[in-house]
């Protein structure tokens, strides 16, 4: 049984959330609700997390050209080993 003002923390890639309980509750409840039981600890570095994830630079290859060729896929390593060595 989680208790009041238990610290509970999850870990949900990349980020590390932190919640502390207000009110422990027997059954789920909606999501608009959450915020009565249980308060939202995770500092803002944490937070930052999700920013640097979502500017990763991702490939783009049209819809229905298939896999990359072994010429593309060397291509393609060549410049993610340029930009590891940055």
């Amino acid at each position: 049984m989680i208790d009041k003002n238990e610290i509970i923390s999850v870990y949900k890639p990349p980020v590390n959330y932190s919640f502390k309980v207000i009110e422990p509750i027997e059954n789920r409840v909606s999501a608009s609700l959450v915020h009565k039981f249980a308060e939202d600890l995770t500092p803002e570095s944490e937070m930052l997390k999700l920013n640097v994830s979502n500017s990763i630079i991702t490939g783009y290859r049209p819809r229905g050209t298939g896999r990359p060729t072994k010429k593309e896929r060397r291509t393609i390593d060549k410049w993610f080993e340029g930009m590891s060595n940055e």
